[in-house]
């Protein structure tokens, strides 16, 4: 309730009482569906479909293509809801929940953090001198800063070249007490930039004590999870989220 970056809207019904609720982000072109809720007593009655009507009407835009949403594909009536109202709707293999403990009490972790990776140093985004030069880098990669949300500064951070470029960051936010969700990551074409973010947030991690919870993220591009699995000598199914399912319409 508190992310201006999202559109809210609700339905009341003709008893005065609310029955629904949708809220909305714009990026990368796409409209993202945060949540779609109806109370159990108030479906079938057409409260979502008027908020999708509502939604479709506010988004016709030629800058944007379409609407997305993860969701927890437990819930039984959503995934008919959104194939009936024309969107493609399937598993999403690519999202993954790792426990904190994994990564940072391995005997890989343990080696990497001793070690020093040439021609990159990790600074925290706490380090306001640059965070303009990471949302510029992360606008330069196609995704629009604005979209990021809330994230912790000091959990999150850049890897700066010799030469004071940012050559990757990792952004995290917190989403209770103990867990932390992976909202971006993104690296040029150099091990050692990965490494270092990864290292600087299991470094962070461990020194905060925080590693009760999970580490949440979705794995853009197959050299994510790899080293997920070369640092927990895991495979990657022990953590992949089978339940999430993705609903997609393009315009």
């Amino acid at each position: 309730m508190t992310d201006k970056n999202l559109t809210r809207l609700g339905i009341i019904s003709d008893d005065g009482e609310p029955c629904s609720v949708t809220a909305f982000v714009i990026k990368e072109m796409k409209a993202v569906i945060k949540w779609l809720y109806t109370k159990a007593d108030k479906q079938g009655m057409g409260a979502a479909t008027m908020l999708m009507d509502t939604s479709m009407s506010l988004l016709d835009d030629p800058e944007i293509d379409g609407i997305e949403t993860f969701f927890d594909g437990s819930v039984e009536a959503l995934p008919g809801f959104l194939s009936d109202y024309g969107f493609l709707v399937g598993k999403d293999t690519d999202m993954y929940s790792v426990p904190v403990s994994d990564l940072v009490f391995s005997p890989e972790m343990d080696e990497l953090l001793e070690k020093e990776f040439r021609g990159v140093s990790v600074t925290p985004l706490s380090n306001g001198a640059v965070i303009n030069e990471v949302m510029k880098y992360i606008s330069e990669t196609g995704f629009d800063p604005d979209a990021l949300g809330d994230f912790s500064p000091e959990y999150s951070f850049a890897g700066v070249d010799d030469d004071g470029n940012v050559r990757g960051c990792i952004i995290v936010s917190e989403d209770d007490d103990m867990d932390l969700i992976v909202s971006y990551l993104a690296f040029d074409n150099s091990l050692n930039v990965a490494m270092g973010l990864v290292t600087a947030l299991a470094g962070k991690i461990l020194e905060e004590e925080r590693t009760e919870g999970t580490l949440r993220f979705t794995a853009g591009n197959d050299s994510v999870i790899s080293l997920v699995e070369m640092i927990t000598r895991a495979e990657r199914d022990e953590y992949r989220i089978d339940e999430i399912q993705h609903g997609i319409m393009l315009f």
